[in-house]
């Protein structure tokens, strides 16, 4: 495999910057990274805490 060298990008071209692909990217040290896709574990741990963040941000109100 041969390592391919990308141009940095600022944080104001990151943001106008779509490789159409229609993933989702982070922006890491001016390159930008593919986000993971949620496994299922991911999936059932935010299914467990929007419950409580809904709860909590209701009893502030």
């Amino acid at each position: 495999m041969v390592a391919i060298a990308q141009k940095t990008l600022s944080f104001e071209e990151f943001l106008n910057w779509d490789d159409d692909s229609g993933r989702s990217f982070e922006l890491v040290n001016g390159v930008a990274m593919p986000l993971s896709e949620p496994t299922a574990k991911h999936e059932d741990i935010v299914d467990g805490l929007c419950p409580l963040l809904v709860d909590r941000c209701q009893s502030l109100s």
